[in-house]
Protein backbone atom coordinates (compact mmCIF):
# COMPACT_ATOMS: atom_id res chain seq x y z
CA UNK A 1 0.00 0.00 0.00
CA UNK A 2 2.63 2.21 0.79
CA UNK A 3 4.42 1.81 -2.83
CA UNK A 4 1.12 2.77 -4.46
CA UNK A 5 0.93 5.58 -1.98
CA UNK A 6 4.41 6.99 -3.03
CA UNK A 7 3.94 6.30 -6.62
CA UNK A 8 0.29 8.02 -6.66
CA UNK A 9 1.69 10.98 -4.64
CA UNK A 10 4.96 11.02 -7.89
CA UNK A 11 2.19 11.46 -10.52
CA UNK A 12 0.56 13.76 -8.98
CA UNK A 13 3.65 15.91 -8.24
CA UNK A 14 4.61 15.18 -12.19
CA UNK A 15 0.94 16.77 -13.43
CA UNK A 16 1.66 19.67 -11.18
CA UNK A 17 4.90 20.82 -12.46
CA UNK A 18 4.23 19.53 -16.24
CA UNK A 19 0.79 20.22 -16.49
CA UNK A 20 0.93 24.56 -17.16
CA UNK A 21 4.08 23.89 -18.84
CA UNK A 22 1.81 21.48 -21.51
CA UNK A 23 -0.48 23.94 -21.48
CA UNK A 24 1.82 27.18 -22.08
CA UNK A 25 3.43 25.23 -25.07
CA UNK A 26 -0.62 24.48 -26.23
CA UNK A 27 -1.33 28.45 -25.50
CA UNK A 28 1.99 29.06 -27.85
CA UNK A 29 1.15 26.97 -30.70
CA UNK A 30 -2.15 28.55 -30.81
CA UNK A 31 -1.11 31.73 -31.18
CA UNK A 32 1.46 31.35 -33.73
CA UNK A 33 -1.31 29.48 -35.87
CA UNK A 34 -4.11 32.02 -35.19
CA UNK A 35 -5.03 34.38 -38.66
CA UNK A 36 -3.84 37.85 -38.33
CA UNK A 37 -5.73 40.28 -40.30
CA UNK A 38 -4.13 42.97 -42.72
CA UNK A 39 -4.17 46.10 -41.04
CA UNK A 40 -5.69 49.06 -43.31
CA UNK A 41 -5.74 52.17 -42.82
CA UNK A 42 -8.10 54.73 -43.95
CA UNK A 43 -8.69 58.86 -43.93
CA UNK A 44 -12.36 58.38 -44.62
CA UNK A 45 -12.80 60.78 -41.39
CA UNK A 46 -9.75 63.43 -42.62
CA UNK A 47 -7.49 61.73 -40.14
CA UNK A 48 -5.50 58.05 -40.13
CA UNK A 49 -6.99 55.48 -38.56
CA UNK A 50 -7.57 51.42 -38.79
CA UNK A 51 -10.52 50.56 -40.32
CA UNK A 52 -11.64 48.42 -38.01
CA UNK A 53 -11.60 51.10 -35.33
CA UNK A 54 -13.57 53.38 -37.78
CA UNK A 55 -16.81 54.05 -35.83
CA UNK A 56 -18.98 55.17 -39.81
CA UNK A 57 -19.62 52.79 -42.50
CA UNK A 58 -16.46 52.29 -44.86
CA UNK A 59 -15.44 50.15 -47.54
CA UNK A 60 -11.55 50.42 -48.55
CA UNK A 61 -10.63 48.58 -51.65
CA UNK A 62 -6.95 48.01 -52.04
CA UNK A 63 -4.85 48.83 -55.56
CA UNK A 64 -3.69 45.04 -55.64
CA UNK A 65 -6.81 44.05 -55.65
CA UNK A 66 -8.18 46.36 -58.38
CA UNK A 67 -5.37 45.33 -60.78
CA UNK A 68 -5.66 41.53 -59.94
CA UNK A 69 -9.25 41.89 -60.96
CA UNK A 70 -8.93 44.07 -64.22
CA UNK A 71 -10.82 47.06 -62.48
CA UNK A 72 -9.68 50.02 -64.94
CA UNK A 73 -13.21 52.21 -64.48
CA UNK A 74 -14.76 54.32 -62.16
CA UNK A 75 -18.17 51.96 -62.69
CA UNK A 76 -16.14 48.55 -62.33
CA UNK A 77 -14.26 49.69 -59.67
CA UNK A 78 -17.50 50.35 -57.81
CA UNK A 79 -18.95 47.25 -59.13
CA UNK A 80 -18.90 44.95 -55.73
CA UNK A 81 -19.35 47.40 -53.72
CA UNK A 82 -22.28 46.77 -51.01
CA UNK A 83 -24.78 49.72 -51.23
CA UNK A 84 -23.37 51.13 -54.21
CA UNK A 85 -24.32 51.26 -57.93
CA UNK A 86 -23.24 53.22 -61.37
CA UNK A 87 -26.36 54.05 -62.88
CA UNK A 88 -26.48 55.06 -66.87
CA UNK A 89 -27.29 58.86 -68.28
CA UNK A 90 -24.85 61.54 -67.22
CA UNK A 91 -21.99 63.03 -68.30
CA UNK A 92 -20.85 64.23 -64.59
CA UNK A 93 -19.21 60.83 -62.71
CA UNK A 94 -20.83 62.07 -59.59
CA UNK A 95 -24.18 62.13 -60.80
CA UNK A 96 -24.48 58.62 -61.79
CA UNK A 97 -23.34 56.98 -58.76
CA UNK A 98 -26.07 56.54 -55.71
CA UNK A 99 -24.97 54.80 -52.82
CA UNK A 100 -27.91 53.27 -50.41
CA UNK A 101 -30.51 54.28 -53.29
CA UNK A 102 -30.10 57.71 -53.02
CA UNK A 103 -29.95 59.77 -56.29
CA UNK A 104 -30.96 62.97 -57.77
CA UNK A 105 -34.33 62.91 -59.84
CA UNK A 106 -34.78 63.19 -63.43
CA UNK A 107 -34.70 66.79 -64.92
CA UNK A 108 -38.26 67.70 -65.81
CA UNK A 109 -38.95 67.62 -70.04
CA UNK A 110 -37.73 70.40 -71.61
CA UNK A 111 -35.38 71.94 -68.88
CA UNK A 112 -32.56 73.36 -68.69
CA UNK A 113 -29.22 70.36 -68.11
CA UNK A 114 -29.53 67.45 -65.56
CA UNK A 115 -26.69 69.53 -63.85
CA UNK A 116 -27.93 72.61 -63.55
CA UNK A 117 -31.49 71.88 -61.82
CA UNK A 118 -30.53 69.03 -59.12
CA UNK A 119 -26.90 68.53 -57.47
CA UNK A 120 -25.38 65.20 -56.96
CA UNK A 121 -25.98 62.71 -54.05
CA UNK A 122 -22.61 61.32 -53.97
CA UNK A 123 -19.44 63.74 -53.71
CA UNK A 124 -16.13 61.87 -55.37
CA UNK A 125 -13.01 62.96 -54.33
CA UNK A 126 -9.43 62.60 -55.80
CA UNK A 127 -6.55 62.73 -53.51
CA UNK A 128 -9.00 65.15 -51.49
CA UNK A 129 -10.00 67.61 -54.50
CA UNK A 130 -13.74 67.43 -55.38
CA UNK A 131 -14.52 65.96 -59.21
CA UNK A 132 -10.17 65.71 -59.24
CA UNK A 133 -8.94 63.99 -62.33
CA UNK A 134 -6.79 60.96 -62.62
CA UNK A 135 -9.08 58.63 -60.37
CA UNK A 136 -8.75 55.84 -62.52
CA UNK A 137 -4.80 54.88 -62.97
CA UNK A 138 -1.78 54.66 -60.19
CA UNK A 139 -4.21 53.98 -57.22
CA UNK A 140 -3.10 53.56 -53.79
CA UNK A 141 -7.10 52.91 -52.50
CA UNK A 142 -10.74 53.57 -53.08
CA UNK A 143 -12.61 54.43 -50.23
CA UNK A 144 -16.55 54.39 -50.58
CA UNK A 145 -18.43 56.29 -47.04
CA UNK A 146 -21.63 55.47 -46.55
CA UNK A 147 -24.16 57.90 -45.72
CA UNK A 148 -24.38 61.51 -45.28
CA UNK A 149 -21.61 63.09 -45.14
CA UNK A 150 -22.35 66.71 -45.14
CA UNK A 151 -20.45 67.89 -42.08
CA UNK A 152 -16.79 66.92 -43.37
CA UNK A 153 -17.44 67.24 -47.22
CA UNK A 154 -20.48 69.17 -47.21
CA UNK A 155 -22.82 69.56 -50.13
CA UNK A 156 -23.53 66.99 -52.45
CA UNK A 157 -22.63 64.39 -50.18
CA UNK A 158 -26.04 63.49 -49.21
CA UNK A 159 -25.86 59.92 -50.04
CA UNK A 160 -22.10 59.46 -49.58
CA UNK A 161 -18.54 59.98 -50.81
CA UNK A 162 -16.60 58.27 -52.81
CA UNK A 163 -12.63 58.98 -52.35
CA UNK A 164 -9.86 57.93 -54.74
CA UNK A 165 -6.23 57.69 -53.07
CA UNK A 166 -3.35 57.87 -56.16
CA UNK A 167 0.09 56.71 -55.50
CA UNK A 168 2.47 59.22 -53.21
CA UNK A 169 5.74 60.25 -54.56
CA UNK A 170 8.75 57.41 -52.81
CA UNK A 171 12.03 58.24 -51.53
CA UNK A 172 14.81 56.81 -52.61
CA UNK A 173 13.56 54.37 -55.19
CA UNK A 174 13.48 54.36 -58.84
CA UNK A 175 10.48 52.77 -60.24
CA UNK A 176 8.70 52.59 -63.26
CA UNK A 177 5.65 50.52 -65.05
CA UNK A 178 3.83 50.40 -68.51
CA UNK A 179 1.27 48.39 -68.85
CA UNK A 180 -1.30 48.69 -72.29
CA UNK A 181 -4.86 46.68 -72.34
CA UNK A 182 -6.33 45.71 -75.07
CA UNK A 183 -10.35 44.72 -76.29
CA UNK A 184 -13.41 44.67 -78.24
CA UNK A 185 -14.75 47.83 -80.22
CA UNK A 186 -11.36 48.60 -80.37
CA UNK A 187 -10.59 49.00 -76.53
CA UNK A 188 -7.02 50.31 -75.52
CA UNK A 189 -6.30 51.49 -72.27
CA UNK A 190 -3.05 52.48 -71.31
CA UNK A 191 -1.03 53.37 -68.39
CA UNK A 192 2.39 54.47 -67.55
CA UNK A 193 4.09 55.60 -64.30
CA UNK A 194 7.66 56.58 -63.70
CA UNK A 195 8.98 57.49 -60.15
CA UNK A 196 12.09 59.65 -59.27
CA UNK A 197 13.61 60.54 -55.84
CA UNK A 198 15.72 63.79 -55.89
CA UNK A 199 18.25 64.02 -52.98
CA UNK A 200 17.16 62.79 -49.77
CA UNK A 201 13.95 64.70 -49.08
CA UNK A 202 12.24 64.79 -52.64
CA UNK A 203 10.81 62.44 -55.13
CA UNK A 204 8.51 62.95 -58.57
CA UNK A 205 6.03 60.87 -59.92
CA UNK A 206 4.74 61.10 -63.38
CA UNK A 207 1.49 58.78 -64.17
CA UNK A 208 -0.47 59.05 -67.57
CA UNK A 209 -3.21 57.35 -69.26
CA UNK A 210 -4.37 57.12 -72.61
CA UNK A 211 -8.23 55.07 -73.11
CA UNK A 212 -10.01 55.18 -76.35
CA UNK A 213 -12.70 52.68 -77.17
CA UNK A 214 -15.26 53.18 -80.51
CA UNK A 215 -18.77 52.84 -80.11
CA UNK A 216 -20.76 49.94 -79.60
CA UNK A 217 -23.45 50.83 -81.81
CA UNK A 218 -23.15 50.88 -85.75
CA UNK A 219 -20.29 51.24 -87.76
CA UNK A 220 -19.51 54.92 -88.13
CA UNK A 221 -21.73 55.89 -85.18
CA UNK A 222 -20.15 57.98 -82.33
CA UNK A 223 -22.72 57.49 -79.67
CA UNK A 224 -20.45 55.99 -76.65
CA UNK A 225 -17.40 56.33 -78.12
CA UNK A 226 -14.40 57.34 -75.67
CA UNK A 227 -11.32 58.52 -75.93
CA UNK A 228 -9.37 60.01 -73.12
CA UNK A 229 -5.96 61.88 -72.60
CA UNK A 230 -4.68 62.88 -69.52
CA UNK A 231 -1.75 62.73 -66.34
CA UNK A 232 -0.33 63.84 -63.75
CA UNK A 233 2.29 65.21 -61.57
CA UNK A 234 3.07 64.65 -58.09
Amino acid sequence: MKKVFWLASLMAVFCLILGPIAMAQEDTKSTADTFTLEEITVTAEKRAVNLQQQPSSVVAVQAKDLVDQGMISTQEILDNIPNVTFLNGSGNTNGNIAIRGIQRMQAPAGGPGLEAVLPSTTAVYVDGIYQGIGSEYDLERVEVLRGPQGTLYGRSATGGVVSFFTKDPKLATYEGNFSTEVGSNALVNTTGVLNVPIGEKVALRAAARYYTRDSFFAEGDATGSQKIKEARLK
